[in-house]
């Protein structure tokens, strides 16, 4: 390896590429541990009992984590079986709600037209009656 002791500089046309990449990578994990190993400083809040974290970018991520291909189109097939489940249960309860909805309007119509019939009505043919009559017994009069 051509590299001299007093400056480490290494000259290209003296080494293989390979030689090169290693010398590159010792240098990186020189330089990686001189920094690691920088005293740090006081603390702002006083707690010199606690480390530094790690950035996020350092911590290395399990590959466990990731699904694969399959599994990912067996989990999507899998929620568009039960979202289809689900839209299925809220049209039949939509069917329902709307159906009773119908029986009791009908049954209402039936029973006021029902009541109507059992009514006794008396027919006002004179008009000054009305005019005569107070506010009270005006609500109770209904025009049909």
């Amino acid at each position: 390896m051509a590299t001299s002791k007093e400056n480490n500089v290494v000259h290209l046309k003296d080494i293989s590429e390979d030689e090169y990449k290693r010398v590159i990578q010792e240098k990186n994990k020189a330089v990686k541990e001189l920094y690691n190993n920088i005293p740090t400083g006081r603390r702002k809040s006083g707690k010199i009992w606690k480390n530094p974290r790690n950035r996020i970018a350092t911590i290395k991520k399990d590959k466990c984590m990731k699904s694969t291909w399959n599994s990912k189109m067996k989990k999507r097939l899998e929620d568009k079986n039960v979202k289809a489940y689900e839209k299925e249960l809220k049209e039949k309860r939509n069917a329902e709600l709307r159906e009773k909805r119908l029986e009791t309007e009908e049954r209402q119509n039936r029973k006021l037209e029902n009541s109507r019939k059992n009514e006794v009505v008396q027919k006002i043919t004179n008009l000054k009656k009305l005019k005569k009559m107070k506010k009270k017994h005006l609500r109770n009069i209904e025009m049909r």
